[in-house]
């Protein structure tokens, strides 16, 4: 359930449950958190009378379509606050924000900067197949895009990651099946990457993310993959 207010901050924090111990053991669930919070989280902290900053939590942002994310990155927390809808005048966003200092802090030894547009990494406690697995999904599902369209001569597939040259190029050599995506340079920012993979290379890690079908993911790109797995097998009859 999203509830509505006006913006963020009005009425204060409240105290709400969370398991502060969830990121302690890595899984496969743990690992899609923390490859989402790469991507799309932000440690947030605030500023006391000393002149100090104090991590407060970490809190996300998606767009309304995407709630089931959140909805999922609750139900891993164990958290029982709330979602909120913000509405701006060029667009609205669902925001969830988890207040626990513990929570931040344990993120932050991790590796998660609190500033970290343009800093983010591989965390290094993401070692197994399967942690990386999960990782790399959280990534697609909050960083990531999926791409299945018609152009004049055909259909064109693009899976794309954006991010950090350490974090795309770590992610590049943990891909399977020899898939090697192509990293480029944002010109416009000084350490912003894209990293693409097309084509039937795209559907190959597709199927290697959702297969076996994990747990946690993000309910759009997931049905984008079913979309593009159909169109590859229909294409494969055509030409059988």
């Amino acid at each position: 359930m999203v509830e509505t207010r006006a913006k963020f901050g009005e009425g204060g924090s409240r105290v709400h449950r969370v398991n502060l111990n969830f990121i302690d053991h890595i899984s496969h669930e743990t690992a899609w958190f923390l490859g989402f919070t790469v991507g799309d989280g932000c440690i947030y902290r605030t500023r006391g009378r000393n002149n100090k900053y104090s991590v407060k939590g970490v809190t996300f942002g998606v767009n309304p379509r995407d709630t089931d994310v959140l909805e999922k990155i609750k139900e891993i927390a164990g958290y029982s606050g709330p979602i909120r809808l913000y509405v701006g005048k060029k667009y609205a966003l669902v925001h969830l924000r988890i207040y626990s200092a513990t929570i931040g802090k344990k993120l932050n030894a991790m590796g998660i900067a609190c500033k970290k547009s343009q800093k983010e990494t591989f965390l290094s406690c993401i070692t197994s197949k399967d942690h990386i697995r999960g990782f790399i999904l959280g990534l697609l599902d909050s960083d990531g895009m999926v791409r299945h369209y018609k152009n004049v001569r055909d259909t064109r597939t693009e899976i794309r990651f954006t991010g950090t040259k350490q974090l795309l190029a770590c992610v590049n050599r943990r891909l399977p099946c020899n898939i090697v995506g192509t990293l480029r340079r944002d010109a416009r920012m000084h350490n912003q990457y894209s990293l693409s993979i097309c084509a039937r290379r795209a559907l190959k890690l597709l199927t290697w993310l959702y297969n076996p079908l994990p747990k946690y993911y993000m309910n759009r790109k997931y049905q984008k993959y079913i979309e593009i797995k159909k169109y590859y097998e229909e294409k494969d009859r055509k030409n059988a």
